[in-house]
């Protein structure tokens, strides 16, 4: 149960914020509980003549429609978004990481040496790194103007590409792991696609590659790609629900704000961010070359899932 103390004050600002070990995470995770958790919270302030403004977070996987809570002043952090004042970049690449101080700076020097005329912007968000990764940073945003560091308390992966996506100033956007590299002509391939088809999402094959060794090998949820035509959706080629990860594609900024998609706080967050892309029937130009690189790491002993293969 949830109590207000009586007190002088006139209004109840709610903001439903999860932290990646939350343990309010259940409940804000079932939507008839989280409803009526705030119903709750809202029914005392009214009993007090207390006005209730919820802040809604970006990150949490329900649109505040869905909990028909009448009289209440909403923020939506998703789409109340007050945009940059200099928007003249073409594409921004958000890297979210964590404890990366073995592979942040090979993942920079991937993205900054891209062949590619528009402006890029690079967002990295540093999600409470404790090793050394925040001093690699400093170093290559004090030689980078286009390098962008935003630091946050560990909040996961999630977490880290909303605000990344928020923050960022490009007319596209497009996520890179700080564990992998994108290939030199990656940003311009999916620019270009997206630009000819006038295309909400630009996709291009992913590969796997093994530190050390010239072989590539087409990922298997993007190999479909390959057979595709220039442009599909959800409603033309459902092969897309195949493809469960947010890499490998060029998103059109507004596309994502509008559509109110982000990534839930939780595991899984491709595969939930994903689902919801491909709901709403967008319109995906397809470029049938490598544009991202998953890294296999030879001398890791803790790989993540994206790095258990062998070629």
């Amino acid at each position: 149960s949830m109590e207000l103390e009586h007190g002088s004050f006139d209004e109840l600002v709610i903001e439903p914020f999860l932290t990646a070990d939350d343990p309010w995470g259940r409940l804000f995770f079932d939507l008839p509980t989280a409803r009526k958790l705030l119903q709750d919270a809202v029914n005392g302030a009214r009993e007090r003549s207390v006005e209730v403004t919820i802040f809604w977070p970006a990150t949490l996987p329900f649109d505040p429609s869905e909990f028909g809570l009448l009289g209440v002043g909403f923020f939506d952090q998703g789409r109340d978004i007050e945009e940059p004042v200099n928007t003249a970049v073409d594409v921004s690449v958000v890297i979210p990481v964590f404890n990366g101080e073995r592979h942040i700076a090979r993942c920079l020097d991937s993205v900054l040496n891209q062949n590619f005329n528009g402006q890029i912007e690079i967002v990295v968000i540093d999600d409470g790194s404790t090793d050394g990764t925040s001093a690699i940073l400093g170093q290559y945003h004090g030689k980078h103007a286009n390098l962008v560091v935003i630091r946050q308390e560990n909040a996961r992966q999630g977490v880290a590409r909303n605000r990344g996506v928020i923050s960022s100033r490009g007319d596209y956007v497009t996520f890179v792991d700080a564990d992998d590299i994108l290939p030199p002509n990656a940003v311009a391939e999916l620019w270009h696609a997206a630009r000819l088809e006038k295309a909400d999402i630009a996709v291009g094959l992913v590969a796997s590659w093994q530190e050390g060794s010239q072989a590539q090998r087409i990922n298997q949820a993007y190999f479909h790609y390959s057979k595709a035509p220039s442009v599909v959706s959800s409603r033309t080629w459902p092969h897309v629900f195949y493809d469960p990860s947010c890499v490998g594609k060029l998103y059109r900024r507004d596309f994502l704000l509008q559509n109110r998609l982000f990534f839930p706080q939780s595991f899984h967050e491709d595969q939930a961010f994903c689902f919801k892309l491909w709901s709403v029937a967008a319109r995906c130009a397809v470029a049938k070359s490598v544009v991202y690189l998953y890294v296999a790491r030879t001398n890791d002993s803790q790989p993540s899932g994206t790095q258990t293969f062998s070629l």
